[in-house]
């Protein structure tokens, strides 16, 4: 008979469950665990069976007494914790930090041990009654019974701040021993740091506002400025490699602001106004290493950083305001002086500042402050160029010539009116191109392209017309050097042909006041007669005043042989000495019939460089002083260029003219942009559209609000614009 089979039984959590553990048995298991948990704190845990103080506190907590499990761990846990407290209490200064340092670190494997063992309280227990983690709970009890303790607390942190404290007077200290004390410090706050920041940081930070403050108002009264700025900096490092070596590093901002603000804000005006060291004597003799210090901690600093940069730009501008209104410097002088304090900025902005933005737009607008005080800038930069183009660009490289082109434009960008830089640079142009002054017309193509990058092609639009006039020009008279007309001429002529409204001083010459000599007379009367037959309809005006000519002579007793590079009021009395051995101031008048003004203007160079000899020797000119060539002329240079005797009325008429053609020029321009603006918008509120047209016009020059106002009633007045009337504050655009 064979056996039946056997069932096999289960046992099911549940099953366990549902036997109860009396109160007795619950209190005898804690007991079990409450006599591990003083071996572990006594270092006897080799002798425990983990897995069975596991399933004790598995138990416990399954038959519901996890209450009794938790609250024993806390009293446990403090009552462990007291005779701790009574041994730090009794504990030296000196060998505080390193004793608890010591207690802090079996404490930390304690607290391991015993959370493995109640790992599953911690996982079921614990979240459903919403209560802190084993571990979260022991290191609670370490902070409020030893760590919070007055008495130990108050200890602790005296020896910390006592130990920052000699290590900043140059002592050694056990760096490590601090490291692992405010380390502790941070790890009892468990997921917060307020314990670390409200017990130790701070009052460290305190002390670090009292130790600076005292050291700093020492130096600064007996330290030179860059000197401070030395110690200044290696404090300051001293602080870095303090929070990377102990501190935690939540500390850095509020500690190294603290000290900046002790050591430099506080000192700021003092250190840059300091007379023989401060900023200005750096700038001045070019410190560069000091300055790049001062701006590197400055910087770090909202106030200081304001401060240096409103010193530094005071001084560009108080040294371009001295450069504006020294009279006596030339416009080629000013310029390379203002190139030259510009060149010194930006050297010292690689250099010294480390191309910070903030520090370009200080010089930038320093600049902008001096530059646009008066026209002074826009008209010296005009001469300059015209110097460096009939004299400096020869014998220069392309690359040096670039260079300096670009150092002009830098000037030229500060410059809010740039249309008054091109009412007189048009003029200088105008010149150079028709006396082929220029040494390179490369480079002023270059100039004028350099212009139109900056400014658009608007800008430049007339000055491009002006060189292709002139290279249309040459074509033209090589055409009429082939015609039968010109070979009949005793003269070599050569006539520039420009567009009208594209050059400057185009007021006409009355022709027909001047009395040119018959040889010109000739020569004008063949190219209008080939000009009108090549286009028909086209209308010749001859500028006499703007033409030169160049004159074979025979002068002095030597019959030395000259070639001379005159005007044409020059040519037109040099003429009259192949007629007469002498004639008069008037009869020059009479025969010539150039202006007084004109007359002296040319005869003064002829008679300063002796060619004519006038009678009386006498500094005024009186209708029957008596003009002749002068048999005592010497001069070795075959190729002499007469000069013209400029008065101050010239430069001061031109600067009218110019100043006119601007205002003139604007006047369009407002119009223009505003027509512009309202064919964009149709309808646009009155301070919308002075917004719009500002930002349009600013590019080229600073725009008055006047005048727009003007400009928008002058269209209102002539139908391009009328005021809405149903809200008086809109204009509308009539198409």
């Amino acid at each position: 008979m064979s056996n039946p089979p056997q069932n096999k039984h289960v046992i099911r959590s549940d099953k366990i469950r549902d036997t109860i553990m009396s109160s007795d048995q619950a209190h005898q298991n804690w007991n079990t665990i409450r006599e591990a948990i003083h071996k572990i704190y006594a270092k006897e845990a080799s002798t425990l069976s983990y897995e069975e103080l596991y399933r004790t506190a598995y138990n416990l907590v399954l038959h519901k007494h996890g209450d009794i499990l938790y609250q024993g761990v806390r009293n446990t846990t403090i009552e462990l914790l007291q005779p701790i407290v009574e041994r730090l209490n009794r504990c030296g200064e000196d060998d505080l930090i390193r004793r608890i340092n010591e207690i802090w670190k079996d404490i930390k494997l304690s607290i391991v041990m015993i959370k493995d063992i109640l790992m599953y309280m911690d996982r079921n227990y614990v979240p459903k009654v919403k209560l802190q983690s084993v571990e979260h709970l022991q290191t609670q009890c370490f902070q409020k019974y030893v760590v919070l303790n007055q008495e130990i607390k108050l200890k602790l942190i005296q020896k910390i701040i006592q130990e920052i404290k000699r290590e900043r007077d140059g002592g050694i200290v056990e760096i490590t021993q601090l490291r692992q004390v405010i380390q502790m410090l941070v790890e009892v706050g468990i997921s917060s740091k307020k314990i670390y920041e409200n017990e130790f940081e701070k009052v460290f930070i305190n002390e670090t506002i009292n130790y600076y403050k005292v050291e700093s108002n020492q130096l600064i009264t007996s330290h030179s400025c860059f000197a401070f700025l030395q110690k200044a900096n290696m404090r300051l490092r001293e602080e870095l490699e303090r929070v990377l070596n102990y501190l935690d590093s939540s500390s850095e901002k509020i500690l190294i602001q603290t000290f900046l603000r002790e050591y430099i804000e506080v000192h700021a005006l003092t250190l840059i106004n300091m007379d023989q060291s401060g900023l200005i004597h750096m700038i001045k003799n070019e410190k560069y290493n000091e300055i790049a210090l001062m701006h590197e901690l400055f910087s770090k600093i909202q106030n200081a950083n304001s401060a240096l940069t409103k010193q530094l730009a005071q001084y560009i501008i108080n040294e371009g305001n001295k450069l504006v209104s020294d009279e006596s410097l030339k416009h080629d002088q000013f310029v390379a002086k203002v190139i030259e304090l510009r060149d010194k900025m930006m050297n010292m902005f690689v250099k010294s500042f480390n191309k910070d933005p903030a520090i370009d737009l200080t010089i930038k607008n320093a600049f902008e402050s001096f530059v646009n005080q008066s026209e002074r800038t826009a008209m010296s930069l005009v001469y300059y160029l015209d110097d460096q183009f009939k004299k400096d660009f020869k014998g220069m490289s392309e690359g040096e010539i670039n260079e300096r082109l670009d150092k002009v434009i830098q000037i030229f960008r500060y410059l809010q009116d740039k249309d008054i830089f091109e009412g007189f640079y048009k003029n200088s142009l105008a010149k150079r191109l028709l006396d082929q002054r220029s040494a390179s017309e490369d480079s002023e193509k270059l100039l004028v392209l350099k212009l139109k990058e900056e400014c658009g092609f608007q800008f430049t639009q007339k000055l491009e017309v002006m060189f292709k006039d002139i290279k249309m020009s040459e074509e033209t008279m090589l055409e009429f050097r082939g015609t039968q007309q010109s070979k009949q001429l005793q003269i070599d002529l050569n006539v520039k042909v420009l567009t009208t409204g594209n050059w400057p001083n185009e007021s006409k010459d009355n022709i027909n006041q001047i009395i040119l000599p018959r040889e010109i007379q000739t020569c004008i009367s063949s190219f209008n007669k080939f000009y009108n037959n090549k286009h028909t309809g086209r209308l010749l005006h001859w500028k006499p005043s703007l033409a030169y000519a160049e004159i074979k002579a025979t002068l002095g007793d030597s019959n030395s042989k000259h070639e001379l590079h005159a005007t044409t009021f020059q040519t037109c009395i040099l003429m009259l000495f192949n007629q007469f051995q002498s004639v008069s101031y008037q009869q020059i008048i009479e025969k010539t019939n150039i202006t007084e003004m004109d007359l002296k203007c040319n005869l003064i160079p002829l008679i300063g460089i002796k060619i004519l000899k006038k009678v009386p020797d006498a500094k005024e000119f009186n209708p029957m002083d008596q003009y002749s060539l002068n048999p005592g002329f010497k001069q070795n240079m075959h190729k002499i260029r007469l000069p013209v005797a400029q008065p101050k009325e010239n430069r001061a008429q031109e600067k009218a003219d110019v100043a006119e053609k601007v205002d003139e020029d604007r006047r369009h321009m407002v119009e223009a942009t505003i027509v512009k603006v309202m064919k964009t918008r149709r309808r646009i509120e009155h301070n919308a559209l002075i917004s719009e047209s500002t930002k349009i016009l600013s590019q080229k020059f600073n725009p008055d609000i006047t005048m727009i106002k003007k400009r928008i009633e002058s269209l209102i007045d002539r139908e391009y614009l009328e005021r809405d009337q149903d809200d008086r504050r809109f204009y509308k655009y009539i198409a």
